[in-house]
């Protein structure tokens, strides 16, 4: 169980990280402090609340399931998993997600539209 907890916290410390949010940033989403958050990510605290786990989720681009160590894919949006793998090392993705919703729409069909052509063009990997 402790093995759980500790790979539960490292996953939601990766997952923080990519979203390029601070420990205070996530509380600050989530409704608790950045103390908390660390007290997650270190395996500290032996259950999360379901709801908390949730915006964690939400605020990091992740399926709740890798959380609950129910898969080793982070997003199952396969597609939406590899832009924001791939723009997340590139992009301040805090940034990203102030965007209005008009803009969001926008990139998020470009994205879909180019990824298609790609998919059309050398094939999706299976």
């Amino acid at each position: 169980m402790n093995n759980e907890r500790n790979l539960m916290g490292k996953r939601i410390k990766e997952r923080r990280k990519l979203a390029n949010l601070s420990q205070t940033e996530l509380g600050d989403k989530i409704g608790v402090t950045y103390a908390t958050i660390s007290k997650y990510e270190s395996g500290e605290i032996k259950s999360i609340d379901a709801t908390i786990l949730n915006n964690i989720a939400k605020y990091t681009n992740t399926d709740i399931n890798y959380f609950l160590l129910n898969t080793d894919t982070p997003n199952t949006n396969i597609a939406n998993k590899d832009l924001f793998m791939a723009a997340s090392s590139d992009i301040d993705l805090a940034k990203l997600s102030k965007i209005n919703s008009k803009k969001k729409e926008m990139i998020e069909k470009t994205t879909n539209e180019m990824i298609e052509m790609f998919y059309d063009e050398f094939g999706k990997k299976e």
